[in-house]
């Protein structure tokens, strides 16, 4: 089941109207996500695939690292990507190149 947040966006472009943040849920018991490194991304990519422009697409769920971030936004053409655990674990992470 797809569920989606909708997220404020900044971006002056007017053909962008917002940003969409997507996971896959696993907020039931009967849900067993198979997790792993960007493991949300698939779906954060269907997505893109679908509206294109029209909407900024983010990726969350493990991009725990620079490299693996950038691979999303560049190889796979996502808008955003959300590294909230990644960050928690080391607040210095930004000041990394990736």
């Amino acid at each position: 089941m797809f569920r989606g947040k909708a997220v404020y966006s900044t971006n002056s472009s007017a053909s962008v109207r917002g940003a969409l943040t997507s996971y896959s849920g696993g907020n039931h018991p009967k849900q067993h996500p198979h997790t792993g490194p960007a493991y949300q991304a698939p779906f954060a990519k269907a997505v893109k695939d679908k509206v294109g422009d029209k909407l900024h697409v983010m990726s969350v769920g493990s991009i725990t690292t620079g490299p693996m971030a950038n691979d999303l936004l560049e190889k796979d053409g996502l808008d955003m990507v959300a590294c909230g655990r990644t960050f928690q674990k080391n607040p210095g992470l930004g000041k990394h190149p990736a």
